[in-house]
Formats: structure tokens, C-alpha cells, sequence
């Protein structure tokens, strides 16, 4: 993976930083993400994973049906998804949301 793009724009208020855009970017991977990162660590981004259509169509396999199209990047689908916890320990729904969330916890188990 070699990013071609990575960019951050933030905003300090209301006793967090807010992640006005972030935005990482390959040929055909993107992950954007929006949200705050309290004073006290603990996150809530709202992000999405963009795949082109060739990576989309190598990894059909794995991937669920919760991708649609995404509107602001054509030939892409994106999966939204959230990623909480803490800045020292963020979490992220994203595996449940790519393989389906039983599985995607037993995975998730597995690796941990």
C-alpha cells in the first residue's frame, strides 16, 4: 500500500479535536474519517473505506454486501463504519461491517 495523498484538517472546540477530513489515498484504497478525539482520548469518527472496482472485485470473496457506491469518488464503493475507544486503543466495527458481524466477530476473536 503506498499512500498517494494523506491529508488532515482540524478543528479545536467544545473541549475535543475534531477531524474536520482525514483522508488517506491509494490507486485504489481510501479512507476518509470525520469526527472528534476528546481532550480525554476517547474518539468518535465516523469513516469509510473506499474500493475501487478492481480491488472490490479481487476480494468479492470477502467482502459482505454493505458497500455501495461512493458519491463523491466514481468507480468506487465505500462501507461506512466507526471507530471509537481511545486514541491509545481506537476500536472499529469495520471487520463486522466487510464480513458480516457474526463473523466478523469470530475473526476479530481469533486475531485478538
Amino acid at each position: 500500500l503506498q499512500l498517494r495523498t494523506a491529508e488532515a484538517d482540524f478543528t479545536i472546540r467544545d473541549e475535543a479535536v475534531h477531524a474536520d477530513r482525514l483522508v488517506m489515498e491509494s490507486d485504489n484504497l481510501v479512507l476518509d474519517a470525520t469526527g472528534p478525539a476528546g481532550f480525554d482520548g476517547r474518539l468518535d469518527l465516523d469513516a469509510r473505506l473506499h474500493l475501487n472496482d478492481r480491488l472490490r472485485r479481487d476480494l468479492r470473496a470477502l467482502v459482505g454486501k454493505n458497500l455501495k457506491p461512493s458519491e463523491d469518488r466514481p468507480g468506487f464503493m465505500n462501507i461506512p463504519f466507526s471507530v471509537t475507544g481511545t486514541v491509545s486503543r481506537p476500536e472499529s466495527d469495520l471487520l463486522d461491517k466487510v464480513v458480516g458481524e457474526r463473523l466478523g466477530r469470530d475473526v476479530g476473536g481469533l486475531l485478538k
